[in-house]
């Protein structure tokens, strides 16, 4: 790993996956004459690649844990916060932008937004859209950040009381149930908000996700421990393999369930490759700005949204590639706005803690 901790390849893919998110959400401007086929299920597979870095992190992070004398449910409390603390800055800032927008196009339209009715948006603001309580969603992608977090909790409880069992039975084992029960839902897809018993389908994607990044966790570290050259192009020529042959199957125009499920069983291995860094690859990523392109797609996917909200409000019926270009633009404006916003409410935090 370099000395920073973060592997900047796996920055560089998620500012890709959150394009994939993008333009995954573009599809109600397709018209009868376009000939651009979104690939096969984009949007699911991308935050499931969202997931399994967020269970891959987690377990790294609780390995680099110093011993001590908090219980299991306390240190899950304290994981779940501190992500929760960073998180609460972009995630509000986003929706705020979003709610802005929403409502300028409402009174454009000669519509009036209630109190009564705009009180919906707490659920949202209290990071528990991936509920399905909310369904008033400004920024329907920020269901990804509440199921994780909710998700999280009991995850890091029980790596927390035994990182062996977790790593070794329990997350395999519940990546490969909840992965053939999603294969085995109708139409082998299904939106987050719908409901399951007592879990919505967002946090049974989460589940399955963060499950499949422990296994990545531990793949990397068995890879961590080879760093012979001929294992290092061994690795490398396999993680080419990987990733050449599940973009080539899920951005074929004939994918289907069926393949695309397949395939998915590589993400995890690839990944692991990536934050292992074993390969030669890596060392295409080792430029130190590319740091900076972690909160650059993570602005790309809460503000998408709202971008996707101006186009279809004011060029709904305009062709496929002009309304996915506008979405594009409207995005790269919104950030230095979503940014100024971060700032402010960065620096009025400041000043109210100087009160305590």
């Amino acid at each position: 790993m370099q000395a920073s901790g973060r592997s900047y390849q796996l920055d560089v893919m998620k500012l890709f996956f959150a394009l994939i998110v993008l333009v995954s959400h573009t599809d109600a401007f397709i018209g009868n004459n376009t000939k651009f086929v979104i690939p096969h299920a984009a949007g699911w597979w991308g935050v499931f690649f969202f997931f399994i870095v967020s269970g891959m992190l987690m377990v790294n992070s609780q390995a680099k844990r110093q011993p001590d004398s908090a219980s299991p449910a306390k240190a899950a409390s304290e994981y779940v916060t501190r992500r929760l603390k960073s998180l609460m800055n972009p995630y509000l800032s986003a929706l705020f932008l979003n709610f802005l927008i929403f409502r300028l196009f409402l009174f454009r339209q000669g519509e009036r937004l209630f109190l009564v009715d705009g009180v919906q948006i707490l659920t949202q603001a209290l990071f528990l859209s991936a509920t399905s309580l909310d369904n008033f969603l400004l920024n329907a992608p920020a269901w990804y950040i509440s199921a994780m977090l909710i998700v999280m909790l009991p995850l890091y409880y029980l790596l927390s009381r035994s990182r062996e069992f977790y790593i070794y039975i329990f997350a395999p084992l519940t990546a490969i149930f909840t992965y053939a029960w999603c294969f085995n839902q109708e139409n082998h897809y299904f939106a987050f908000w719908q409901y399951y018993g007592l879990v919505s389908g967002g946090i049974v994607l989460a589940v399955m996700g963060m499950s499949f990044g422990a296994v990545s966790w531990m793949i990397a570290e068995k890879l961590r421990q080879r760093t012979g050259k001929a294992c290092r192009a061994t690795v490398t020529a396999l993680e080419i393999l990987l990733y050449g042959l599940i973009f080539y199957v899920w951005f074929s125009p004939r994918c289907s369930a069926e393949p695309a499920y397949a395939v998915m069983l590589l993400m995890p291995v690839a990944v692991a490759i990536s934050f292992s860094e074993a390969s030669y690859i890596s060392g295409l990523f080792r430029v130190p700005a590319l740091k900076n392109l972690a909160p650059v797609s993570l602005a790309v996917y809460l503000n998408h949204i709202s971008a996707w909200r101006i186009v279809h409000g004011l060029y709904l019926g305009r062709s496929y590639k002009f309304c996915l270009f506008a979405v594009l633009v409207f995005t790269i404006v919104h950030c230095p706005f979503y940014f100024l916003i971060m700032r402010i409410a960065h620096l009025i935090w400041e000043k109210v803690k100087l009160f305590d």
